[in-house]
């Protein structure tokens, strides 16, 4: 697996810098490690990330506690 990870302060939200940052990474991803999945784990209330992973094809694999939150592991399978 190749986890996808990505933090923004408020201020550049909704810029379509995330949105740039994983379709690049997706590509690179998929010329350099094909057989590679793409993982990204979201917070249940970040709907932002959310939105834009699904865009990208992201599909929700499970939800659960983790590190203190309660998060949505998503998958990308290239």
């Amino acid at each position: 697996n190749m986890e996808l990870g990505y933090a923004l302060i408020p201020d550049f939200w909704r810029l379509g810098i995330t949105s740039e940052m994983v379709q690049i990474l997706m590509q690179v991803s998929k010329e350099h490690f094909a057989e590679k999945r793409l993982i990204a784990i979201v917070n249940v209330d970040n709907v932002g990330s959310m939105k834009l992973l699904e865009r990208f094809n992201f599909t929700t694999y499970k939800t659960e506690p983790f590190k203190g939150g309660h998060c949505h592991f998503l998958e990308s399978k290239n």
